[in-house]
């Protein structure tokens, strides 16, 4: 009988073993939107909500989720080097890539064994930004009309969810799906009963939210929701409300820099703790070392040491709430340096304060001035030491202030902006700093659209080779252009 009993606990252990051996280590799933500010999912009761109801219910929210560029093409290296632009040099969307010395998370999980996907719904995500550093397969694979210019999320979902199911079925991966649909408020949408829905950005936010719906019962279809790291977030911010003498590829504010940010965490049903809220300030970069820590490798380190990025790794496994303090983030812009009328524009959020590095410099007391409409005297701003330490801290990175090369050049950008255009009452220093500008309907305004849609309509045609109805191209305001402009040379990348 001992003998026998010996024999059984052998095999007990045994089994055990082989059971804790054949278990995978959990994927990483990053969903990525572009245009999605942080209230735009409010997470309250709401029976329209689909998708956004179980993220809200089953995933970790972020209320105070900083984004460090407002253009995509640099919000998403940093993501993927955890590091900001000023370390890795990648700063708009145009053509500047990223250098093959720069480790991405995609290169750590292929040396630990994971597979790897990118899937693109469009412009500016393409493989040419060298954004495909350590990735199996990059599909930004399109197919063009006249009537759309991306690839809708529902169809970069199920291109994702195809290559899990044929490729990464019996193994870990790591998946990024980048979505731009947001962008493009006056492509129409339906809805799962054919219904069509409303030529706006909410029209698509609804797409969005059904498409989420979609992807996460096939998840859970597979086992894959649970098991899993899911990391759902913006690179920027959007709204329909814009800043007197801001361009929206300009805009630092809070409505373009705060982003939306949940994140799920490996784990069983009965342990989900439900909701669960972090109020902490963090960056997107925070997200690619968070990565870099599941995975298991460290990334590059920050040579900008002023702006370093931690991990949320133990903070989401263990619930944590507590705040970091005294920690600044970076946030920037170089829409103006790529469209060659000024420098980078940076900003830093530091505690509630925002400054705006701006050739007169503004800040701004977020706790009480929500829309960031009211800056504070600069005499008031230099008796909190924070500031000043943030002051200090600007000063030795040396970095060049804001201010416009060429005044024309931005006035015509302004007036691109759309005829409902409308305007946060700024402070009459604001507008003494800014000094007199055009209004949108003056006689100029008209002529210059008009100029806008003569040459993009003939660049299309080049490109594309089609006839195009310019109507159906009404212009869209800021970097939205430059999205469609890449589109048009879809041929030279």
């Amino acid at each position: 009988m001992p003998c026998v009993r010996i024999v059984v606990l052998i095999l007990l252990m045994l089994s055990s073993v082989s059971c804790s051996l054949g278990e995978k280590t959990p994927s990483i799933i990053v969903i990525a939107v572009d245009s999605l500010p942080y209230n735009s999912i409010l997470c309250a009761d709401n029976e329209l909500n689909k998708g956004f109801s179980v993220v809200c219910d089953q995933m970790a929210r972020f209320t105070h989720a900083f984004t460090p560029s407002i253009l995509a093409q640099p919000a998403i290296a940093s993501i993927l080097t955890a590091l900001y632009p000023i370390d890795h040099g990648v700063h708009h969307n145009g053509d500047d890539i990223l250098s093959a010395k720069y480790s991405t998370i995609a290169e750590a999980a292929i040396r630990k064994g994971y597979r790897t996907s990118f899937f693109s719904g469009g412009a500016p995500i393409f493989r040419r930004s060298g954004l495909q550093q350590g990735f199996e397969v990059f599909d930004d694979t399109l197919a063009l009309d006249i009537n759309r210019f991306y690839r809708p999320v529902l169809e970069t979902f199920k291109a994702f969810l195809s290559w899990q199911k044929s490729e990464a079925s019996s193994g870990s991966y790591l998946s990024f799906i980048y979505i731009p649909d947001l962008q493009f408020p006056e492509t129409a949408t339906v809805d799962n009963k054919g219904v069509a829905r409303e030529q706006s950005y909410s029209g698509q936010l609804m797409e969005l939210d059904e498409s989420m719906e979609y992807l996460i019962k096939e998840l859970k279809k597979r086992g894959e929701w649970n098991k899993n790291w899911i990391f759902f977030m913006g690179l920027n911010g959007h709204t329909p409300q814009e800043r007197l003498n801001e361009a929206p590829g300009l805009n630092l504010f809070h409505e373009n820099t705060r982003a939306t940010l949940f994140v799920k965490k490996p784990e069983k049903e009965k342990d989900r703790i439900n909701p669960w809220v972090v109020d902490m300030q963090v960056s997107l970069v925070d997200v690619g070392r968070t990565l870099f820590d599941i995975v298991g490798e460290d990334p590059i380190s920050a040579t900008a040491n002023h702006f370093s990025s931690l991990t949320l790794k133990n903070k989401l496994l263990n619930y944590e709430r507590n705040n970091v303090k005294d920690r600044m983030l970076i946030l920037e812009s170089a829409w103006g340096y790529w469209k060659d009328i000024g420098p980078i524009r940076y900003a830093f959020q530091l505690e509630n304060y925002l400054l705006i590095h701006d050739k007169t410099l503004k800040v701004y007391n977020t706790a009480v001035d929500r829309n960031q409409i009211y800056p504070l005297d600069y005499r008031t701003a230099l008796q909190t030491e924070s500031i000043v330490r943030a002051l200090e801290i600007i000063d030795t990175l040396q970095l060049p202030p804001w201010e416009i090369y060429d005044i024309e050049g931005y006035k015509s950008y302004l007036l691109r902006g759309p005829t409902t255009y409308q305007s946060i009452e700024p402070s009459e220093k604001y507008i003494e700093a800014w000094g007199k500008t055009e209004k949108r309907e003056s006689a100029e305004g008209p002529k210059a659209f008009e100029a806008v849609e003569k040459e993009r309509a003939l660049k299309a045609q080049k490109y594309l080779k089609i006839d195009l109805d310019i109507q159906r191209l009404n212009f869209i305001k800021g970097s939205l252009w430059d999205t469609r402009r890449d589109y048009l040379k879809i041929d030279s990348h």
